[in-house]
């Protein structure tokens, strides 16, 4: 079962679509096999998913090679781990096991003062089992006032 919805397959020797990347990048960070570097989550693959693929591919007793199929065992694995995941990836969630859990619950907005704004992201999609919602509090939008 392709749980990620890839493409192709991920690995260096590839050829990657950016979404691909993503996903994988996104559910390695869910089961805790990759940290987001200083310059932030992009769609290009780095090292450190690489590294994190191996990781949990020798953790789970699979062939350690970090590579991704659409239908191979190590993206059934991820789709494993993430559905025994105990939270929905963000301690606010509610666990998954709580009858009253929808993973597109949107946790309540913050405060973010007078010259913030709360904004809502998606913060992370794979498949339809695993959706979050954060606040990130940006700078305001200014709408200028023209005076005529």
């Amino acid at each position: 079962m392709n749980f990620l919805n890839l493409k192709n397959t991920v690995s260096s020797h590839h050829n990657l679509e950016q979404d691909d990347v993503l996903k994988l990048k996104s559910a390695l960070a869910a089961v805790g096999k990759y940290e987001t570097p200083d310059y932030g989550f992009t769609p290009n693959s780095d090292e450190r998913m690489f590294d994190g693929v191996k990781a949990f591919q020798k953790e789970n007793g699979l062939r350690a090679d970090g590579e991704v199929g659409p239908d191979g065992e190590t993206v059934d694995a991820l789709g494993t781990a993430l559905r025994e995941q105990p939270r929905n990836g963000h301690p606010s969630q509610s666990a998954p096991d709580d009858p009253d859990h929808d993973p597109g619950d949107i946790p309540p907005k913050p405060d973010c003062g007078p010259v913030q704004q709360a904004e809502l992201k998606l913060d992370c999609v794979i498949g339809n089992l695993f959706r979050s919602y954060v606040w990130e509090c940006v700078p305001a939008m200014v709408t200028p006032i023209i005076r005529g």
